[in-house]
């Protein structure tokens, strides 16, 4: 953020530890998140252990930076091991929680924390073992490799400056004061010893959003899974500027917790935030600093391709593009992989060992056509990112220095006697008369890229337009437009400006459609507030369809089935998790070149939307959640699985079987649903329902009916739950009334609720004391936490209770919940149940 402004004192300090961005408590209940990490004794272990942590157990481990006199002791992964499995490596790592980016370049911890400011992420910040050093040792063979020097050549302290610099991306304010020390072999090889100005090393820890399961990546594939966590990792660094260490981007790196040397300095910082939401992060290429030429960077060659080490090669190929039987040439000296027809021959790659999974015998990403001795020249290319910036003439030269060969032995892939053309430019010619027709992908790329004419804008629109409608990687698309703009004589900034227009337009085109596809509104994060309030509301209606989040009388809360899939949950909704639900709703996007970047939605339009009237909200109201048939005011039976709109009810009749009630029954339905509860072998044959008075009955009275009044009652009880909605006020209460435990009250309690609820009955038990007080808890807590269920009393000796008559009677009911400051009013449309031996009922 270019305005953003530089924050350089805390908001606070906690047992040494400077939070910025915010407070600690600001974080609230996101302290008791829980999450596996899998921790080992030092980095040779071969047990290791996985243990859940919450967030505040974690940031303590990460707080207490401790003195020790050695680097390697207790560590830490980015996530956990498949459960069960000690061994730490890659194929054993099965989800990640957090992203660790190890920053030892030098560059200032100050620097990155602002950045995490500026994007207002979540972050722990740490210094390394190593941190505050002022002297580093490079390997001596590796210097001179990739500095490109001869044995004996001299070593300055300019050459090291331009490893440091470009090899090892050490930041430019540390190398500028590099200045070399000493040659000396010692333990691990020849060395060169380098001073400079004290170095910051530390870690970033990046809580994650979501946990990357591997397993639910790319499709369960685990190489493109890995691959994944890889882009996602440069492309983090990038986002917040860090130059990272790149060994790091390996799933099942260990991470020591902070220690530091004996009196030496240390720090922890924190920068608070959301979580790091991968899904917002442009995946990068974790080759895209490897494959960069860092002479290229500096000015030492004109970058247009990669140098040719053979010095005869070029002068070779005069003349002979058109004849070279590369096909011949490389299944002579490579491993030969296909003949997959069209005159390709696939073979092992010259460059192979430069390839992310070097050795794989199947890999058939590198092919050749020979020259077809009349017009086409002839072809070689590997379509691996690591193979990029190779042309045709670097795999010829890569396999000269392999096998050590002469022109004599190149002279054996040629016909003789042919005609040689002695000019560059004639092979130019030669290649020039390729049918672009019978080329695809990159190779029609090329052509085209090679084609162009200085200041040729038909021709630059046409290479763009192929590098898009390919879909290459920024990677790969750099290396044409490098070479479009030197063909072209357009700035190289100004062929990427328009590329990455085009890119933005369709990457937007795309957006919308999918945006409007699923239901999403996009909305620009800096736009005008009232417009966002306006955007948030209409997002939420256009999404919320069918519906799952609702309103309620005193909530937000959402509606999902239980993980048994059988039945249906409500959940309140807190400030944060309505957070995710608006988030889901409507995209907040920044615009930059790239495209348009999802960004969290503001918490100040949070705030605005959840504290708003509910009235205001486009969120359905829910009644309740039943499990049964109800009846509506309109005289219509609601039966459908699903929320219904003008009930208010959301019915879970799923998996279950509604029977067809003839609208007018007979006689002999009326028998069968009467003996379907009553009859011997019936629901409830075995209860021994009884009225007063049936001692006293005449048993040879053919109408006698045992316990007529209260199978009258059973009906009764039955029938309210489907006709409960059309009575506005309250409705009676049932008392399961028996002379002896053990007559099987709850029994029948829990029958009645599984035919109607499919679970068994919700029991509540009477305070002792029988107050009032104790009562009304009760009453709010049950009305509160379970409003779907019926109110039923077990163990009752009296009811005589004036707030549960009042509960009963009222149809509304009015208390503080416990912890709040606010009274609430709430309807009471429960069944009423009590349970008891000879209940004392007051009159």
């Amino acid at each position: 953020m270019a305005n953003a402004k530089k924050v350089l004192e805390p908001d606070e300090v906690i047992d040494g530890t400077p939070i910025y961005n915010g407070k600690l408590e600001e974080l609230g209940d996101d302290l008791g998140w829980t999450f596996p990490i899998s921790i080992g004794r030092n980095q040779e272990e071969r047990d290791w252990k996985t243990r859940d942590f919450t967030l505040v157990e974690f940031l303590e481990k990460l707080f207490d930076h401790k003195e020790s006199k050695k680097k390697n002791g207790a560590c830490f992964m980015q996530g956990a091991l498949v459960p069960g499995v000690k061994q730490r490596t890659i194929p054993n790592v099965h989800n990640l929680n957090f992203m660790v980016l190890d920053i030892d370049s030098g560059q200032p911890m100050e620097e990155v924390r602002q950045t995490l400011i500026d994007q207002n992420l979540f972050a722990v910040l740490y210094t390394t073992y190593s941190h505050g050093t002022t002297e580093t040792k490079i390997k001596k063979g590796e210097l001179m490799q990739k500095l490109k020097l001869e044995a004996g050549e001299d070593l300055t302290t300019q050459h090291i400056r331009f490893y440091l610099l470009h090899h090892k991306r050490y930041d430019k304010r540390i190398v500028d004061t590099c200045e070399f020390l000493k040659e000396e072999h010692v333990e691990g090889g020849n060395m060169v010893f380098v001073t400079h100005a004290p170095m910051q090393k530390y870690r970033v820890v990046l809580p994650l959003s979501e946990s990357f399961v591997l397993a639910k990546q790319a499709g369960g594939d685990e190489r493109k899974a890995r691959e994944k966590w890889k882009r996602l990792y440069v492309g983090v660094a990038h986002q917040i500027g860090a130059t990272y260490d790149r060994s790091c981007t390996d799933i099942s790196r260990l991470f020591f917790w902070p220690t530091h040397k004996p009196g030496g300095s240390f720090r922890v910082e924190v920068v608070i935030g959301d979580n790091l939401d991968l899904s917002t992060v442009q995946e990068l290429d974790p080759k895209e600093l490897e494959n960069s030429n860092p002479f290229t960077e500096a000015g030492l060659d004109d970058g247009d391709e990669f140098p040719i080490e053979t010095p005869w090669l070029k002068t070779w190929m005069r003349g002979k593009y058109v004849h070279f039987a590369a096909g011949e040439f490389f299944s002579n000296y490579l491993d030969e992989r296909g003949r997959p027809g069209g005159g390709k021959v696939t073979t092992e790659c010259p460059f192979d060992d430069g390839h992310t999974e070097a050795g794989l015998s199947t890999d058939q990403g590198f092919f050749c056509v020979d020259g077809d001795s009349d017009e086409k020249s002839f072809v070689a290319h590997c379509q691996h990112n690591s193979c990029a910036e190779y042309r045709k003439l670097n795999f010829v030269d890569r396999v000269i220095q392999m096998f050590n060969l002469t022109e004599e032995d190149l002279d054996q892939f040629v016909p003789e006697g042919i005609d040689l053309v002695d000019d560059v430019a004639q092979d130019q010619e030669e290649e020039d008369t390729v049918d672009p027709s019978t080329l695809t992908g990159e190779e029609l790329i090329q052509y085209h890229v090679d084609r162009a004419k200085p200041h040729d804008t038909e021709k630059v629109a046409k290479v763009i337009k192929l590098l898009i409608d390919h879909q290459l990687d920024n990677l790969k698309a750099t290396v044409f437009l490098k070479q479009l703009a030197k063909n072209s004589a357009i700035p190289l900034g100004e062929l990427k400006k328009t590329f990455n227009k085009e890119v933005s337009k369709l990457n937007r085109e795309a957006e919308e459609r999918k945006a409007e596809e699923n239901n999403i509104v996009m909305f620009p994060i800096n736009g005008d507030f009232n417009e966002q309030v306006d955007a948030a509301l209409r997002g939420i209606k256009k999404k919320n369809q069918p519906a799952r989040v609702f309103q309620t009388d005193t909530d937000i809360v959402s509606v999902d089935f239980m993980k048994d899939g059988r039945g249906l949950r409500r959940e309140a909704l807190s400030r944060d998790a309505f957070k995710v639900f608006l988030q889901d709703c409507v995209h907040f996007y920044a615009q930059s070149d790239a495209g348009r970047v999802v960004k969290s939605a503001p918490q100040d339009l949070v705030n605005h939307i959840y504290a708003m009237p509910r009235s205001n909200m486009p969120l359905p109201y829910l009644k309740g959640i039943k499990k049964h048939p109800v009846l509506s005011m309109e005289g219509d039976f609601q039966t459908k699985h699903g929320y219904d709109q003008y009930t208010g009810i959301y019915l879970n009749t799923q998996g279950s079987r509604i029977l067809k009630v003839p609208d007018v029954p007979t006689e002999k339905d009326l028998d069968e649903a009467y003996d379907w509860f009553f009859a011997f072998d019936g629901l409830f044959g075995d209860f021994p329902f009884k009225d007063d008075g049936d001692d006293e009955k005449a048993l040879d009275d053919p109408d006698l009916i045992f316990g007529e009044s209260t199978k009258a009652h059973v009906l009764a009880l039955f029938l309210l739950p489907i006709v409960r909605e059309i009575i506005h006020g309250p409705a009676p209460a049932f008392v399961i009334n028996k002379p002896m435990p053990g007559a099987g009250s709850g029994l029948f309690a829990n029958v009645f609720n599984l035919v109607m609820n499919n679970e068994v009955c919700p029991t509540a038990a009477p305070p002792k004391n029988g107050s009032s007080e104790e009562f009304e808890k009760l009453i709010l807590s049950k009305l509160l936490s379970d409003p779907d269920s019926p109110m039923f009393f077990d163990n009752v000796e009296k009811i005589d209770n004036n707030a549960l008559a009042s509960a009963i009677t009222s149809g509304q009911w009015t208390g503080r919940p416990l912890g709040a400051s606010k009274m609430v009013t709430l309807p009471v449309h429960h069944i009423w149940m009590f349970s008891g031996n000879n209940i004392d009922r007051k009159r």
